[in-house]
């Protein structure tokens, strides 16, 4: 819908501009192309309104970690994931989508850059991931909103009891079948490096008794370097873990087994560059 309604723009400013400004009937190719542009920001800044204008605010702390997902909100996200997709010029990759379960687990993955969580929202279609994030970013007016909308949980890491908040939610969520989506970093990593994970992220896990879905990503952390150049983000599914295979782990255990995974995941990915991009796309 996205895209239809922005070469429909585009289109419209093209014919408005030859016909009555330009004074020609002929199709002017580089008002096309602006256009797209141009419609790109007007299509999104609609969208935005009618999330700001026709929906009930649900960005309260209180209702916050009870709010499920709206899959309007959802659709809202993914839209903006695929808008920023485009203007950054992202292109994506993704091995291994076979081994994930089908609903009812929870993904963790490292974290290179701000725009990781857009990127999985746009390329793991059937997952329909849920991230816990930290509080900042509901504090935007629209996106705040459409991130709680969406099912996203709000994570303040200087309140205790709201975090065990957020951890008996996600861990009712994916009971219920939804996939929760965590960076046990706690933070972006600036040097594209692994750093120490937060034990307490895998509670989640452990109060739910579900599947643990490894995922390492590589290339996102390049974003705005290489602009207006591609900038290549790869996603791998490492490995599976069922309830089975870490009940009898603590969670520091659990955390160390994690990172290993991750660790070794990434390093063979870069390894394998540049021909990385034909090994991600062939079958699992």
């Amino acid at each position: 819908m996205f895209l239809f309604l922005t070469l429909f723009f585009a289109t419209l400013l093209s014919f408005l501009y030859t016909y009555f400004l330009y004074d020609s009937e002929s199709f002017t190719y580089w008002v096309f192309f602006l256009g797209i542009v141009i419609a790109f920001f007007i299509v999104f800044i609609l969208e935005a309104l009618i999330i700001w204008t026709f929906f009930i605010p649900v960005n309260k702390k209180k209702d916050v970690e009870k709010v499920k997902e709206n899959r309007f909100y959802y659709f809202i996200i993914r839209q903006i994931a695929y808008f920023l997709a485009q203007i950054f010029h992202v292109k994506m990759y993704l091995s291994g989508e076979k081994k994930l379960p089908k609903d009812g687990f929870l993904a963790v993955g490292n974290h290179q850059s701000n725009f990781d969580p857009i990127a999985s929202v746009w390329i793991f279609k059937k997952q329909r991931f849920k991230f816990v994030a930290k509080n900042n970013l509901y504090k935007f007016p629209l996106i705040g909103k459409a991130l709680v909308g969406g099912g996203f949980l709000p994570l303040d890491r200087s309140n205790v009891r709201q975090g065990i908040r957020v951890i008996n939610a996600a861990a009712e969520r994916i009971q219920e079948g939804d996939n929760i989506f965590i960076y046990p970093e706690g933070t972006r990593s600036k040097t594209r490096e692994l750093i120490e994970f937060h034990a307490g992220s895998f509670k989640i896990a452990y109060k739910a008794k579900c599947p643990i879905a490894i995922i390492a990503t590589d290339g996102a952390g390049d974003l705005g370097k290489r602009w207006p150049l591609a900038t290549k983000t790869f996603f791998k599914v490492c490995e599976v873990l069922e309830y089975d295979d870490y009940k009898n782990m603590n969670t520091q255990e659990l955390k160390d087994y994690v990172y290993k995974v991750l660790d070794e995941n990434i390093k063979d990915m870069r390894a394998r560059i540049p021909s990385l991009t034909k090994y991600l796309k062939k079958k699992d």
